[in-house]
């Protein structure tokens, strides 16, 4: 965004940047006498503007972004196409050296030493070098078998034949396009992609039978797709118009600017349009959209747009299209409409400040559970349980409707629960002192899922809260006494129904298919055990609790030795190849 700007100051016209005040006829002009005016000032302004040139595509270079790669190379190729041939040919030496300064950084990064996967001599700093490795998979064998000789899988469709994040971009399309058969009129609001993005990734992969990787992720990278997804197709209806009227409105400002003006407009113009180029294979962040905003607006204001009665605006009041005024209103009516203007005003401006001072309380209460959720993290690490659970338990309070708040509250309820239960655990048991009495930690469990299950009737599809209430009847069901006031329930079919939501609302979390594994497992459904091991292991293949784990489950599933002796072999060799 900035490279245009500083393309601006290049090529405007010095003549019209310094102007001189007409001096009389009498008295001769000292600076054309001197021949180092105007002249000499531009020529050190562009040599100065010519280095900064320099070291921003260097700079730029070495972030190695693909997405403002292409921004940079379409808004260059826009601005050096509008700003027109008498702007470029006005002073051929500057342009001739702007554009070797442009290209000859461009070939020194993308063509240098260094070498890819392939041997082609690239640079670690080349943005072409970052999409040869990534569609250099193509050229290479995309078959792989899966190491149980039942289970043999081929990665097929494009994504196989891509590495790195323009693999997971593929999907990403392509479950943001789901998302938005699903949701198409509103979307599924801000920032809450992050809330089902597994489930429709997993769907995706299923549909594909693609090789199983995972990044959450809380935005698409691409600005239609993101606001089809969040805003729906409506919010994106709004977001071409927006698009379409500031096209509409530069272009005509730059058509009847003059030389000077034509070249500030094109040029923040063409800031604006690399951002929203890269913004097609990225996102944006809020420092860097302040700009984008401010560049819009500064481009709106340098467009000479006019507009007049013939353009359909309402004539001025006193006046009959331009004429004189003919009948002059009656002052009656007059005072009348001008009470009702003030009235409505006044009302207007009330109803305002109101909603100001509302919007300040509630964000106070935001901001004051913010303070305590930070101070219980705090007192947490130091080991001081009840001030944290104190804390998080009043940033609940300001703020019951922020999910990561009650799922945290909740996690610590029934890790205490757990350690009640655990009688060897006596470091927390020197800071509450009742923690191993029935009564106490039947209260933690209480209050575990408690919490836990408010959670699920504010937002069904949070993964946290079912894994969070599968633990606690999972380690209830270890105790066969254990029954909760007002809870009758079997505990190991509780335990199995919110493992298995938590599961299939985030498919790719490790620790909720080992917990639902070893659940099986207690309960000798061996298949089932191993089905979701050999899920975890897929998820991540270097960690070893999955292998052994799986290698257990073997051994007591009708002593199969040889499987998971195989299991641990495959285990030491992908240990060995690191």
């Amino acid at each position: 965004m900035v490279i245009p700007l500083t393309l601006i100051k290049i090529f405007s016209n010095p003549s019209e940047q310094y102007c001189r005040p007409a001096v009389p006829d009498s008295q001769p002009d000292k600076t054309v006498l001197a021949g180092t005016g105007a002249s000499s000032n531009f020529r050190c302004s562009t040599f100065l503007y010519l280095g900064i040139l320099t070291l921003l595509i260097v700079a730029f270079y070495y972030t190695k972004t693909r997405a403002s790669f292409i921004g940079l190379l379409i808004s260059n190729i826009f601005f050096f196409s509008l700003i027109g041939k008498k702007n470029l040919l006005a002073n051929k030496t500057k342009t001739i050296v702007t554009a070797t300064i442009i290209i000859g950084i461009s070939i020194f990064f993308n063509v240098r030493h260094g070498e890819s996967a392939s041997g082609m001599i690239i640079d670690r700093t080349s943005v072409l070098g970052r999409f040869i490795d990534d569609v250099e998979p193509a050229f290479l064998d995309s078959k792989e078998s899966s190491p149980f000789p039942e289970e043999p899988y081929e990665e097929v469709g494009i994504a196989s034949k891509l590495e790195g994040t323009m693999r997971m971009r593929i999907f990403q399309y392509t479950t943001g396009l789901k998302i938005i058969h699903d949701y198409p009129v509103l979307g599924i609001g801000p920032d809450t992609l992050g809330m089902i993005y597994p489930q429709y990734l997993a769907k995706v992969y299923k549909g594909k039978n693609e090789y199983r990787g995972f990044e959450n992720q809380n935005r698409i990278h691409s600005d239609f797709l993101d606001m089809a997804v969040s805003r729906g197709l409506l919010g994106l209806g709004v977001y071409l118009w927006f698009v379409f009227a500031y096209a509409r409105m530069v272009w005509k400002g730059c058509k009847k600017a003059n030389s000077s003006d034509k070249v500030l407009i094109i040029g923040l113009c063409a800031s604006c349009l690399a951002y929203f180029i890269q913004n097609q294979f990225s996102f944006g962040h809020i420092p860097i959209l302040t700009l984008f905003w401010f560049l819009i607006a500064m481009s709106v204001i340098a467009s000479p747009v006019r507009y007049s009665l013939t353009d359909g605006m309402p004539a001025r009041a006193g006046t009959d299209g331009g004429n004189p005024v003919k009948h002059k209103p009656k002052l009656t009516r007059w005072i009348g409409s001008l009470a009702i203007m003030k009235f409505g005003k006044r009302t207007f401006c009330g109803i305002i400040v109101c909603l100001m001072v509302l919007l300040i309380t509630l964000c106070l209460f935001r901001y004051k559970a913010d303070i305590y959720f930070e101070h219980g993290r705090r007192t947490l690490n130091r080991g001081e349980i009840e001030k944290a659970i104190h804390s998080y338990e009043m940033a609940v309070k300001n703020n019951p409707l922020a999910l990561n708040y009650r799922n945290v509250l909740n996690g610590i309820y029934l890790k205490i629960a757990e350690s009640g239960i655990n009688k060897d655990n006596k470091k927390i048991a020197e800071e509450l002192p009742n923690l191993f009495s029935r009564e106490q930690t039947t209260m933690w469990f209480a209050k575990a899922i408690g919490g836990a299950e408010k959670v699920q009737k504010f937002y069904p599809r949070d993964y946290h809260s079912a894994f969070t209430l599968g633990q606690a009847y999972h380690i209830l069901d270890k105790i066969s006494s254990a029954r909760l006031p007002g809870r009758d329930k079997d505990m190991s079919n509780e335990a199995f129904k919110n493992y298995k939501i938590a599961t299939a609302l985030h498919p790719f979390k490790f620790e909720f298919r080992n917990k639902l594994a070893r659940l099986y497992a207690e309960k000798d459904q061996y298949e089932d055990a191993i089905h979701e091991l050999k899920e975890a292991k897929s998820i991540a293949p270097s960690n070893q609790a999955a292998y052994l784990n799986l290698a257990k489950v073997f051994m007591n599933d009708r002593e199969r030795y040889e499987e998971a002796e195989a299991v641990l072999l495959e285990f030491i060799k992908k240990k060995s190849r690191q």
